[in-house]
């Protein structure tokens, strides 16, 4: 790094943390000694034994192939072996944007890696003395892109002042070591040896730091080091890139540049970072010293190209962790040829990336991984960024393909709304098996030949359909579809068709339950402005979905709860006006998250979704329109005259509690001000939401959910309304004592992810303290001891939910082979099988206790007897027999069977069965007795059945 760009990260620091100049006084006595001092590479041999050898035997595979045909280019290393050693000639220094050395230096280096360790006199940017690491490269691009890694000592600019920099071993008895001795720069009477090792094959530089006390005592002293980024992006699991003023708790660091990347981590457990634009400070050491006190730390230095997957490989064999594989392919979908140099970003589900591929010249990619489940996200030049999900178990690989289509590709919309007006996803329909709900269709008057079906899960439920008409008053269909009795419960597509090629499907629209009663529970969420909260403008605002994370760490914590369905109370999106423009497609890219829910989704709009902004290039009313295309009721812009209605407000019951939604907005860009004026909610919708209310009996639970009051309209004691659920504030507040209920809810963006769990219990509604998923989606989450895939028989899930709520109709969805169904449930009870193919999902309720661990289990169950075609006869059990046996016959029908029992002879000793049998299979006991009571001797006997002019014989031995 450059002096004046390490020269402002030290600005920065001292703004912050105070800047005291000078190095801490001169240094006073002796040196205390080292344990490095009296025989290092013996001590170095048997610290470094187990680790070097599991190193060695976890990366053999991929450093042989890295380095048995590895070309020398000019600065390379040209040494099989490890090697130590001062720098004479120019060329054997690194090169590369960030590279610093000077002869004089010292090189430590083997096939796969090189650093370069400053010699003392040589001062990188801040440092007080040389020393410290100074540049770091990786095979075979030799291209150093990090700046300075100094040894930090409690805080900026404290840190170890190096007085003498010495190759300790060259190499050749197996290590390369670089020594550097020195003291706290701020404390004299504290001596600091730092110790650089390299073994053959390593792509990580150990170091150790021992630090002497000969002052005194010194309470909480902390170590580490003080890294500068260079040319590199700074990188922490579960953050990302844009890492920057942070404080983290970490198990590694990393830097991500164009040839080189770069790891840093400790052996085992997690450390303290803090992190400003271009620099992170990690500190693995805090501990008490006491006088003479010695301690000492170890910490990996991790250079590996070409990409950050490269260097958690790395990471994962120096701290030993537990792995799986993953591989897979990112292809271009038109040819299916694959793509070279795709980024791969590989994310704990819904949260940050944990790392990051690019793509082989095949299109290729593999990364080992921890136990989790993973979004991988592909990107590359000139296409279209695309995403899927697996699960990675350890010891196992699992793959995951992507297939992109090029940014010149045109795409059609999500779900636009065409036909179907009602149900659709956003407002859609709870129905049980049997019942019926009315389809609204926007058609011709001449349409003829209706047909509706529940579709998904790998079925097709056809609905029975009846006084389907055509009312011109509101322009548009009607009709009445029934749900079928067996219809399994889930939650559907609802596809509607007619002549003349009419073909319209509307994504989960419809929901299917066994029964729905009085006691259940909702959750709602709010504002969660994906993809983005960057507005069109912004730097980033193209390519950021953090919004988007956010939404699925929520929608994977609604899974498992199960409510019976989700509030969603406004500004889904963060512009409504950027669906069409600069192909931003946010109502598209907000919709197919959606869609992930398996649960039914009730939302109305909000001031981002339907406002619209002045300073937004698209023309006025376009939100609101885009909203009407994916999430509403076109009519709305020219409504019939029987529906004058230019809002979109609904209501519906459930569970004995009615629910009413309204439109939101506040009106920025002043579209149709004659209609809609400056904020909600319109006299017509007053008027509506007075006629809705009013025609129920008090009694009944009112729930009103809408985005917000901008023009403070609402009276909840005069509407008899018992709870009101909002947003748009972006914090909680409202009183949960008693009712009218009067309650805001947290952003579902920024990572706040807020989400509140309302209760109904036999007509009482329970309005819980907000929750939220964690910021990595930890709160509540379910691994599975295999992947849930479709490839394990018995799977066992354990669901961790750290929130202080139970959720009592919690769901598990185990993914199994369907050739072993049926399953059975060990720990919850199976709901039901849904077979698609050569895959089944079993669903699996389960309660789930508040702070607690709960494990569920699937496995193959008892297998249904075969039908009985013709007749037979089973074997008999036990046999051989000491006191009884029995024998299992089966009948192709209802008849009459004799069945006995004969010796060796063919003497009949026993009759188990003369007259009338049922269909199907039978069971006959013999006792062992003959034909005057007594027990029949030991030997061979024979069982006959004799039914339908058919006969079968068994044999039975018998022993005493």
């Amino acid at each position: 790094m450059s002096q004046a760009l390490w020269a402002g990260r030290g600005f920065d620091q001292a703004v912050r943390r105070g800047y005291h100049g000078g190095q801490g006084g001169t240094r006073a006595g002796a040196r205390a000694p080292s344990r490095f001092d009296t025989n290092p590479e013996a001590s170095t041999s048997i610290r470094h034994a187990g680790r070097a050898a599991r190193a060695a035997a976890l990366l053999a595979p991929v450093l042989a192939a890295a380095t048995l045909a590895l070309p020398s280019p000019a600065g390379a290393p040209g040494h099989r072996a490890p090697s130590a050693a001062v720098v004479t000639d120019p060329s054997d220094l690194l090169v590369g944007p960030a590279a610093e050395g000077r002869t004089g230096d010292l090189r430590i280096a083997n096939d796969d890696v090189a650093f370069i360790v400053s010699a003392v006199d040589h001062l990188q940017g801040n440092s007080v003395t040389g020393g410290h690491v100074l540049d770091a490269a990786s095979a075979p691009a030799w291209s150093d892109e990090l700046g300075n890694c100094i040894t930090l000592l409690e805080a900026w600019p404290r840190q170890a002042a190096y007085d003498t920099v010495r190759v300790a071993s060259d190499g050749s008895g197996g290590e390369a070591v670089v020594l550097a001795v020195g003291h706290d720069s701020a404390n004299a009477a504290v001596s600091v040896t730092t110790r650089y090792s390299l073994r053959a094959g390593e792509r990580f530089l150990t170091v150790e730091t021992e630090v002497v006390n000969g002052g005194l005592p010194l309470a909480a002293y902390s170590a580490g080091d003080a890294l500068s980024w260079g040319n590199t992006l700074h990188f922490l699991p579960g953050y990302g890139f844009d890492v920057g003023w942070t404080e983290s708790i970490t198990e590694w660091l990393g830097g991500k540049g164009t040839q080189t990347c770069y790891g840093y981590a400790v052996a085992a457990g997690l450390f303290p970072a803090t992190h400003g634009s271009t620099w992170s400070d990690p500190l693995p050491l805090e501990t008490d010293v006491p006088t003479g006190g010695v301690v000492a730390f170890t910490r990996f230095l991790v250079a590996a190209s070409p990409d950050l997957a490269a260097v958690s490989d790395v990471v994962h064999v120096v701290r030993g962790t537990s792995t799986g594989t993953l591989v897979g392919t990112v292809s271009d979908e038109a040819t299916g040829e694959g793509i070279a140099g795709a980024t791969v970003t590989i994310g704990v589900t819904a949260s940050a990336p944990y790392t990051q591929a690019l793509t082989a010249a095949d299109g290729g990619y593999v990364a080992s991984l921890p136990p989790a489940s993973f979004l991988v996200t592909a990107s590359a030049d000139g296409y279209l960024e695309d995403e899927t999900r697996v699960t990675v178990s350890a010891g196992l690989t699992a793959q995951a393909d992507v297939l992109l289509r090029s940014s010149a590709w045109t795409p059609s919309y999500a779900d636009t709304l065409t036909v179907i007006a009602r149900p659709i996803m956003s407002v859609p329909v709870i129905r049980t098996p049997g019942s019926s709900f009315t389809i609204e269709a926007l058609a011709p008057p001449d349409a003829t030949g209706w047909q509706a079906a529940l579709t998904g899960h790998g079925a097709e439920h056809a609905l029975a359909l009846s006084g389907a008409v055509y009312r011109a008053d509101l322009e548009r269909w009607t009709m009445t579809a029934a749900v079928p009795v067996g219809t399994p419960a889930e939650l559907y597509d609802l596809r509607l068709r007619a002549a003349g090629g009419i073909d319209d499907t509307a994504r989960h629209a419809v929901a299917v339950r066994d029964e729905i009663d009085g006691d259940f529970y909702v959750v709602q969420i709010t504002d969660t402005h994906t993809p983005t909260h960057r507005f069109w403008y912004q730097s980033g605002a193209d390519t950021d979905t953090t919004e988007l994370d956010d939404l699925r760490a929520m929608i994977d914590d609604i899974n498992v709860m199960n409510p019976d369905f989700v509030i969603h109370t406004g500004d889904l999106v963060n512009e409504g006006e950027l669906e069409d423009f600069m192909s931003r497609h946010y109502f598209t890219r907000a919709q197919r998250v959606l869609g992930e829910l398996r649960v039914p989704l009730y939302m109305v709009p909000g001031n981002h979704d339907i406002g619209g902004w002045d300073e937004t290039p698209p023309p006025d009313g376009n939100s609101r329109r885009a909203w009407w295309r994916f999430f509403g009721w076109r009519q709305l812009g020219d409504p019939p005259p029987g529906d004058p209605s230019r809002t979109q407000d609904y209501s519906f019951d459930h569970g004995g509690v009615h629910f009413t939604g309204l439109e939101a907005y506040d009106n920025y860009d002043e579209w149709r001000y004659a209609v809609y004026g400056a904020t909600s909610f319109t006299s017509g919708q007053m008027a509506w939401l007075a006629s809705d209310l009013g025609a129920l009996d008090p009694v009944v639970p009112k729930v009103l959910f809408y985005h917000y009051d901008f023009a403070g309209q609402l009276n909840l004691q005069a509407l008899g309304v018992t709870c009101a659920l909002w947003g748009h504030i972006h914090r909680t507040s409202g009183s949960l004592a008693a009712p009218p209920y009067n309650l805001s809810l947290d952003c579902g963006c920024d990572g706040h992810r807020g989400m509140r769990v309302v209760r109904f219990h036999d007509g009482a509604v329970l309005p819980q303290p907000p929750i939220t998923p964690g910021a990595s989606g930890q709160r509540l989450r379910v691994s599975y001891d295999a992947p849930n895939d479709g490839t394990a028989h018995r799977l066992t899930a354990t669901i961790v939910n750290e929130n202080n709520l139970p959720f009592e109709d919690g769901l598990v969805r185990f993914v199994v082979p369907a050739d072993s169904v049926p399953y059975e449930a060990v720990g919850g009870a199976l709901a039901q099988t849904l077979v698609d193919g050569e895959t089944a999902t079993c669903c699996v309720s389960v309660p789930i206790a508040a702070s607690a661990i709960t494990t569920v289990a699937v496995r193959p169950g008892p297998r249904p007897e075969p039908p009985v075609t013709r007749l037979a006869l089973g074997p008999c059990a036990p046999n051989p027999s000491t006191v009884v046996t029995t024998v299992r016959y089966g009948l192709p029908e209802d008849g009459a069977v004799l069945l006995e029992v004969f010796d060796l002879a063919g003497r009949k000793v026993a009759t188990l069965a003369d007259g009338p049998a049922e269909a199907g299979w039978n069971e006959a006991s013999w006792d062992l007795s003959g034909p005057g009571g007594e027990r029949v001797a030991s030997g061979v006997y024979f069982v006959r059945l004799e039914a339908g002019g058919e006969s079968a014989v068994s044999k039975v031995v018998v022993v005493k």
